[in-house]
């Protein structure tokens, strides 16, 4: 089967692409090699959808780490537990909670890893709240233990 997924924000201001996800593509640790928040004056931000393709429920957690080396794991809104079987986790920026010595949400940029005990399918949402760039999005890498 071939499947491209379209999405848009507000139908009309900014649209993206992306191919479905394949199941050689899932896995339990996936990489994701750019993450934003408040990136930029165009004010870039990355949505992250990580669905649960596996039989059991899932534990998902994310780590990122900033464009200086610095991580952020651990935080609240970083991890989601019992997402039932084809069941999606969203992760955004704007819900981890975070201190001054991190600057995950003020114009942060990086690298980002989500973690599961079930096999995932995660898709990247790289978006302007401002409407001052185009929409991209990308598939995760798996990046599992082969």
């Amino acid at each position: 089967m071939l499947a491209i997924v379209n999405d848009s924000l507000n139908f009309t201001v900014q649209s993206a692409a992306y191919n479905a996800v394949s199941a050689a593509q899932t896995g339990t640790t996936i990489a994701l090699p750019l993450f934003r928040s408040n990136h930029t004056s165009w004010r870039l931000y990355t949505g992250i959808s990580a669905m649960n393709a596996g039989t059991g429920p899932a534990s998902i957690s994310i780590e990122v780490t900033d464009s200086e080396g610095n991580l952020l794991t651990g935080r609240p809104g970083m991890q989601q537990t019992n997402v039932a079987p084809g069941a999606t986790a969203l992760f955004w920026p704007g819900n981890f909670a975070t201190d001054n010595n991190w600057a995950i949400v003020s114009k942060a940029y990086g690298s980002a890893v989500i973690k599961s005990d079930q096999p995932l399918a995660v898709i990247v949402n790289d978006t302007s709240l401002n409407g001052m760039a185009d929409a991209s999005t990308y598939n995760g890498i798996n990046a599992s233990v082969q």
